[in-house]
């Protein structure tokens, strides 16, 4: 029962505190509510171990009993000092002075890793890792809920140290929280399976550690693919839109700057080349008393890259390029409109095609 009082405790001032981490300077009764929640709760796991230290109880498993107890349902020690931690870094988290500090962060890192410790004895039945002799046992649901104070304590406090590394909007922290759950969710299907393995008798223990050590390894080196994998993607999307970022600059300095139709378009095509990295590019203008579209600026390689639908490599194609007062724009794969002669054997080669009247 002391168990549960003090976690449902700690959950109100995690709730309290996290509701708080949003403003800049959370109000001082806020601070006061956490303390008010998390000091008895970290008392009364102190006065537990102090219990246990000193063999002389106080009679703790007894404040929410009415009547005998059947059995004793002390908080074992394993939970005091989980409480005790939980309580220290809730403290922490609500003084002005150490609330942007390391501390608490990292007290929630080791009360997480603690209570990782005790589930994996359930999930592998060891009981050596949650169970002190002579002492009561903590339970695997009291670990649960510690765990989820801790991970509450870190998403709580995810804008700084080592968890706000992770949270940051980049190509690595992305790729990193990806690769975390894929680890933190794949090492023990890995430990349990081995352990399934050596209890129907498929092999022996020095067999199965080598199979699980195989399958770590392998795990990891997918893992670290997947990431650069992943990182790679992200940076090649980021230069990309950088380079269409800086081509627009450019592109409004040029409509600004460019004093005749010629030299913009020229400059157009110059801009996107050396600032969108293209391969090459094209302004063809249609003329209404001739019939014709020519070409009127080019840069990078065009090389055979306009030829008409006859295979004839010329500056000029008959007929119109779109239809009056309409934009064509093509991914080249469709068309929403009557397509010009040169644009199935570009959509063929695999170009984008883009025009406006």
């Amino acid at each position: 029962a002391n168990t549960a009082l003090a976690v449902v405790m700690l959950g109100c001032a995690l709730w309290i505190a996290a509701r708080a981490e949003g403003g800049a300077r959370p109000a001082a009764r806020t601070n006061v509510a956490v303390l008010a929640l998390a000091l008895p709760a970290g008392l009364l796991a102190l006065l537990t171990l102090l219990e246990y230290g000193t063999a002389r109880p106080l009679g703790l498993d007894r404040l929410l009993a009415i009547g005998p107890l059947a059995r004793s349902s002390g908080m074992s020690p394993i939970s005091a000092l989980g409480v005790a931690l939980t309580a220290l870094a809730m403290v922490l988290a609500a003084c002005p002075h150490t609330r942007r500090g390391p501390w608490p962060q990292r007290l929630a890192t080791v009360l997480a890793l603690s209570m990782l410790v005790v589930i994996y004895g359930y999930l592998f039945n060891a009981p050596v890792l949650y169970h002190l002799p002579n002492y009561p046992t903590i339970a695997l649901h009291t670990a649960l809920a510690l765990t989820v104070l801790a991970l509450g304590l870190l998403m709580a406090t995810g804008d700084r140290g080592w968890v706000g590394e992770l949270s940051l909007p980049t190509p690595a922290s992305s790729a990193a929280r990806r690769s975390l759950v894929l680890v933190i969710a794949t090492v023990p299907l890995v430990g349990w399976l081995r352990m399934l393995g050596q209890r129907l008798g498929w092999f022996d223990t020095e067999v199965g550690l080598a199979l699980m050590c195989v399958s770590f390894t392998g795990t990891v080196t997918l893992l670290e693919w997947l990431t650069v994998r992943r990182a790679n993607v992200d940076d090649r999307t980021i230069a990309r839109l950088t380079r269409l970022y800086a081509m627009l600059s450019q592109t409004n300095q040029a409509i600004v700057r460019c004093p005749d139709d010629a030299t913009l378009y020229q400059r157009l095509c110059d801009v996107a080349v050396e600032y969108g990295r293209y391969a090459c590019a094209w302004v063809a203008r249609w003329d209404a008393d001739t019939d014709e579209t020519r070409r009127v600026a080019a840069a990078g390689q065009i090389g055979d890259a306009l030829r008409d639908d006859h295979g004839a490599l010329l500056e000029r194609w008959p007929g119109r390029a779109l239809p009056d007062a309409a934009a064509l724009q093509v991914t080249g794969v469709e068309s929403a409109h009557e397509p010009p002669p040169w644009f199935a054997p570009a959509r063929a080669a695999g170009w984008h095609v883009a025009a406006i009247p």
